[in-house]
């Protein structure tokens, strides 16, 4: 359930970055960027220290995060692209 809701708010991130910024790897890199923080903030409240394997979490979390962003941004840079002719 847990990697549900992770998945879910990769998804939201990604959708939401997209929309706002028009440049495409601007946006992957927002989508990125925003979940790393966001997991390692989370599981630093959740275990209440800061976990000493975090940067392999970090580089697997921002791996999966980029390549979804990338995939939910091609239809925006489609659709962006067929606006311009």
């Amino acid at each position: 359930m847990d990697a549900l809701i992770v998945f879910i708010i990769m998804l939201l991130s990604a959708v939401g970055w997209h929309f706002a910024i028009k440049n495409y790897g601007k946006a992957i890199l927002g989508s990125t960027l925003t979940i790393v923080l966001l997991f390692q903030v989370a599981v630093i409240i959740s275990a209440g220290y800061f976990d000493p394997f975090f940067a392999i979490a970090l580089t697997a979390l921002a791996l999966l995060t980029a390549f979804i962003a990338i995939i939910i941004g091609i239809p925006f840079l489609l659709s962006r692209k067929n606006r311009q002719h």
